[in-house]
């Protein structure tokens, strides 16, 4: 009888512990400012993965402000890509010697932060691919201080 009430006891306090690890668990909703921040460090590091002689630690330092569920969304051009796909690109892509900018690709012009994302214009610089100034319009969505997705509408 000692041993049925044992157990009793020990599942309804693994019971318990579980309940208040769930309530600790709740969503953590990052401030403006903290979202403003976490836009700052990932075009930063946007560009610095595009400099020529970036390194693959960069793109890591990149990857790692991403969640595990990121997707990328380019509307105009149809696609979608998973944070492995643009991971073992980006690293595809250094390798061979592809991001030989000179300068930072994109200088932050504007932020509207809002609840849980931040809508950037960026003014894409002059560079190898486009030689033109042009302005682009790009959403970062969080899951805490996690990018979830990134959609450009340009």
């Amino acid at each position: 009888m000692m041993k049925i009430i044992k157990v009793i006891i020990a599942a309804t306090l693994l019971m318990l512990s579980g309940f208040s690890i769930a309530e600790d668990a709740e969503e953590f909703i990052a401030t403006q400012e903290q979202l403003i921040l976490q836009a700052y460090k990932v075009n930063d590091l946007q560009n610095k993965v595009l400099l020529d002689g970036s390194t693959e630690a960069d793109a890591k330092a990149l990857f790692d402000l991403f969640s595990d569920d990121f997707v990328y969304v380019h509307e105009q051009y149809g696609s979608e890509y998973t944070k492995e796909h643009l991971y073992r690109n980006t690293i595809k892509f250094m390798k061979a010697g592809k991001y030989i900018f000179k300068r930072d690709r994109y200088t932050i012009v504007e932020l509207i932060p809002g609840r849980k994302a931040v809508a950037l214009r960026r003014l894409q610089h002059p560079n190898h691919w486009n030689p033109n100034n042009e302005y682009h319009f790009t959403v970062f969505e969080f899951d805490g201080l996690k990018v979830k997705r990134i959609v450009e509408y340009w």
